[in-house]
């Protein structure tokens, strides 16, 4: 990769940082309460004197988004770690090419996602990598259903009612 290359992409991470770090600094400043403290509690992102007058739904929406706020967070977080990990590699002379193989990465890739730091070759295998771990994970019964739910089977039931619900 020539200098006038590596200067524009250079450019281009050094704009993405800017933009990824304003959008952590947005999500992690949901300051609601007065004394300034940041992702304190429900009460201070609702506003809300009390949870408790509010319908569960309400409770349960505003669960659900600061779980993806988070989720956003740690995102961009990760694309922050892989932008200046790309920025550093260009320092040391090393961008544009895989960490796994250490072929070039194709420049159309580069125009695309300008912080990877897999070829597309890499990338796919680690993609099927993780698949083949998730759906290990996932098919597995032991992981839904083990012999600690059999044993609490019986804590629904009435002392001295012998109910089949077989027969019902």
């Amino acid at each position: 990769m020539n200098k006038s290359d590596m200067e524009y992409y250079r450019q281009i991470l050094l704009k993405e940082k800017d933009k990824v770090s304003n959008l952590i600094e947005e999500i992690e400043d949901d300051t609601v309460a007065e004394d300034g403290f940041k992702n304190s509690s429900i009460k201070d992102s609702t506003g809300e004197l009390s949870g408790y007058d509010n319908h569960p739904a309400d409770m349960g929406t505003e669960v659900f988004m600061r779980e993806m706020d988070l989720k956003l967070k740690n995102g961009e977080a990760m694309r922050l770690y892989n932008i200046n990990k790309a920025l550093e590699k260009m320092d040391l002379g090393l961008y544009g090419k895989c960490e796994e193989c250490s072929a070039d990465i194709d420049s159309e890739r580069l125009d695309i996602i300008p912080e990877t730091l897999l070829c597309s070759s890499c990338s796919k295998e680690h993609k099927k990598e993780f698949e083949t771990v998730e759906e290990d994970t996932f098919s597995k019964s032991e992981y839904f259903y083990s012999e600690l739910v059999e044993g609490l089977e019986s804590t629904n039931r009435y002392e001295g009612l012998d109910l089949d619900y077989d027969e019902l």
